[in-house]
């Protein structure tokens, strides 16, 4: 029997598999999800376990973080900080996804 014509040695490829994931996560638009998704460890790297503890809930709606956080106080000293927070998230997740902050 011909095992050559049922069997098929895989191409060559140039690409890597980080690449192909890029092209797919782009191709099938998860992007937002994948940053969704990698945000509570961004938010904790960037602002520290101790912010990281008193914050409640950190979500991502179009491309504003939105986070409440537990303390007044702690809120409305981030508040004063939104620009700085924002680069620091975003160097967390290599990209420039989040655009805006809101803090509650």
């Amino acid at each position: 029997m011909d095992y050559e014509k049922y069997y098929r040695k895989p191409k060559s490829n140039d690409e890597s598999l980080g690449e192909v994931l890029k092209r797919l996560v782009k191709a099938y638009h998860l992007q937002g999800k994948l940053h969704e998704s990698q945000l509570k460890t961004a938010w904790e790297a960037a602002m520290g376990s101790i912010i990281a503890r008193q914050t409640l809930s950190i979500k991502l709606e179009n491309r504003c973080l939105v986070v409440k956080m537990q303390s007044a106080a702690m809120r409305q000293d981030l508040s004063f900080s939104k620009d700085k927070i924002l680069n620091l998230v975003n160097q967390q997740l290599h990209t420039d996804y989040v655009q805006q902050i809101e803090i509650k």
